[in-house]
């Protein structure tokens, strides 16, 4: 575990106060609508520039308004660890203007910036910026009157030779002891700042048939968030080990306060990354705390997101939720159809003047189709089963056999592989059964 001292040229020996921002999860080379280019960054597809606009927000707000003490960076920088030219010298530009603003930065390897062999935020280190340091491997430090314990995403991770849960319980173990035995961390606050998983928060996503590509529900529409759950995860629990204040991660895209002991926040991404992230709220976090009071967690908004529209059901349906939405220009639209064979074309055949409405309220940047043909046969057999089983109270083993044998068939039209397919599970269940017994 590495120590590191930052100091600051704004640092008092009676310090009073003390500003943190924590920017996450900037994704600056996500490579998605790579065919359309930025009208402003011409040689730069418009995301990623909607990306690197969002991230320079953040950065003006805290130069020209905040004026923090520290900014902490949790992490994916970049999406994948081999980003372009353009988009790294952006990255470094914005590095320098906080150096030359004498705001000391730390930055976490965060999962996507790093590979097996190298993480992309290494050539950092030859810019030879004051009071800038990428962190690699779990680290103690001292910041101000502030115990910092920095967790990024290791290499030793990334290549499989621990878990990132054995390595965060190491960790946190390890820093106990130093900060037990060690007379300079004597009455100083504890804050964590780490990138990773954890179980129990809420993921990006939400409960449909394609998990990764499904709009995200509104606030309260708690019935439809996926939350995440791995036993090899770090878990809530798991925080509230840490015996710090405060917890800040980057990693999931949501902003959220983690339902734990411990104050902790996920601070989210500064942009939209996908059609997931649709109605959520984005932007940074700034802690700040002045001596004598209880800190506060204040969120910065990103004004400027990139409008985003998911228009979902028959014709009929979509053509109603288009009524609803406010004119907007640049947007992004997808069209998610989801009807039978007869909707189907009717949708077909109104779907160009469909399009022309849509040019005419939202001027849309990008359109993009999607279609869900629903069998009404299967739709009505599965009721039917549902059904049973709920007038039963339970689930009988005639239930199992017969959900297991639709599902094959629906996967596998061939009436020979579905008969083979279906006795070797029946096989498998009568011996699971078996072993239970």
């Amino acid at each position: 575990m590495e120590t590191i001292f930052i100091s600051s040229p704004f640092f008092f020996l009676y310090n009073t106060s003390m500003k943190i921002s924590l920017i996450a999860d900037p994704h600056l080379n996500k490579t998605i609508y790579k065919g359309v280019m930025d009208e402003e960054f011409t040689d730069i597809p418009f995301r990623n520039a909607d990306l690197m606009r969002s991230f320079e927000f953040a950065i003006n707000k805290n130069i020209n308004e905040i004026h923090p003490d520290l900014i902490v960076i949790l992490g994916d920088v970049y999406d994948t660890p081999h980003p372009l030219n353009p988009i790294r010298t952006f990255f470094n530009s914005q590095l320098r203007r906080l150096s030359e603003a004498h705001i000391p930065v730390i930055i976490l390897v965060g999962n996507h910036d790093i590979c097996s062999k190298h993480h992309a935020l290494e050539p950092i280190a030859a810019l030879g910026l004051k009071n800038v340091k990428v962190i690699a491997t779990p680290t103690l430090t001292i910041f101000k009157d502030k115990i910092l314990m920095l967790f990024p995403y290791s290499l030793e991770v990334e290549k499989k030779a621990i878990t990132i849960r054995d390595q965060f319980h190491q960790f946190v173990e390890t820093a106990h002891k130093q900060i037990a035995t060690n007379s300079s961390y004597e009455n100083k606050d504890l804050l964590f700042f780490g990138h990773f998983s954890v179980s129990g928060a809420i993921k990006n996503a939400y409960d449909d048939d394609d998990i990764n590509d499904i709009s995200g529900a509104k606030e309260g529409d708690s019935k439809k968030m996926v939350y995440h759950h791995s036993d090899h995860d770090i878990s809530l629990t798991d925080l509230d080990t840490i015996g710090a204040s405060h917890i800040f991660l980057g990693d999931f895209h949501r902003y959220q306060k983690l339902k734990c002991r411990t104050t902790a926040f996920y601070i989210g991404s500064p942009e939209k990354c996908n059609f997931s992230e649709k109605d959520d709220k984005k932007g940074f976090m700034v802690y700040d705390y002045v001596t004598g009071t209880c800190p506060t967690c204040s969120f910065v908004e990103y004004p400027n997101c990139r409008p985003m529209i998911e228009l979902k059901g028959t014709y009929d349906e979509m053509l109603k939720d288009m009524e609803s939405y406010p004119p907007s220009t640049k947007t992004l639209i997808k069209l998610y159809f989801v009807g039978n064979e007869k909707e189907l074309l009717e949708y077909s055949i109104k779907q160009d003047d469909f399009k022309k409405k849509l040019q005419a309220k939202f001027k849309p940047l990008y359109i993009f189709p999607k279609q869900k043909l629903i069998d009404e046969e299967e739709q009505k057999e599965a009721s039917l089963i549902e059904s049973d089983i709920l007038s039963k109270g339970h689930i009988d083993d005639n239930d199992v056999r017969q959900a297991a044998e639709e599902a094959i068939r629906e996967k596998e039209k061939d009436p020979e592989e579905q008969a083979i397919l279906i006795k070797m599970g029946n096989e498998v269940y009568e011996e699971t059964k078996q072993g239970d017994v």
